[in-house]
């Protein structure tokens, strides 16, 4: 924990989360009673740390005498909280798909991870599926399954090129798309049907 908390206090430039220079909002699990909570004020750096805290690699993190950990258990994305921000354009960067096929697994802790893995991406597919046709969503994706040992860094290196190189290849995508798009009222084009997948909707 304190490896992943120098990371963070050496990228904060604020001591609260109210103090940021663009309005920043992190999810995070409340351990008391399971809830989702978007965090808005409160120290920076120990609400990041609450957001990350993933379960069995991190400990919990006390926030105003409540106990939180990774926000991801039950918002992977939180497209809920763009939306209530009233946003109208939203990058989403994934470190996977959004439909990964689920991985052979032997052991008790992999089919444990694959199922919640399934869960979280189903959520994500229920809200993609909602959003509001005036709103585009733009999701970054890895193309093709991703299949690994969380516990091995030997592709550190690979993944983040991939993973550049997707994202670059979405963004292009996103701009060429945006200069030929129709109007916004035109319901015939939805971008987050597109969902990074390096092709734009063709409409009538």
């Amino acid at each position: 924990m304190d490896g992943l908390r120098k990371i963070v206090g050496a990228f904060l430039r604020f001591e609260r989360l109210e103090d940021s220079p663009v309005p920043l909002v992190l999810v995070a699990t409340r351990l008391e009673d399971g809830a989702e909570e978007w965090l808005t004020e409160g120290p920076a750096i120990e609400s990041v740390m609450a957001s990350a805290a993933l379960p069995g690699f991190y400990p919990v993190v006390e926030l105003g005498g409540a106990h939180y950990f990774d926000g991801g258990v039950l918002d992977n994305v939180a497209l809920p909280v763009a939306l209530a921000a009233s946003a109208r354009r939203i990058f989403v960067l994934l470190c996977g798909t959004v439909e990964t096929p689920s991985p052979p697994f032997s052991r008790p802790y992999e089919a444990m991870f694959a199922a919640f893995t399934m869960a979280l991406q189903a959520r994500l597919r229920r809200e993609l599926a909602s959003v509001p046709a005036d709103v585009d969503v733009v999701v970054v994706e890895l193309p093709g399954a991703v299949t690994f040992d969380p516990r091995d860094f030997s592709k550190t290196d690979e993944l983040i090129d991939r993973g550049y190189r997707s994202a670059r290849d979405v963004l292009d995508g996103y701009l060429l798309f945006s200069s030929a798009r129709r109007p916004a009222h035109d319901p015939r084009v939805r971008l987050h049907d597109w969902v990074g997948k390096r092709r734009c909707p063709q409409g009538d």
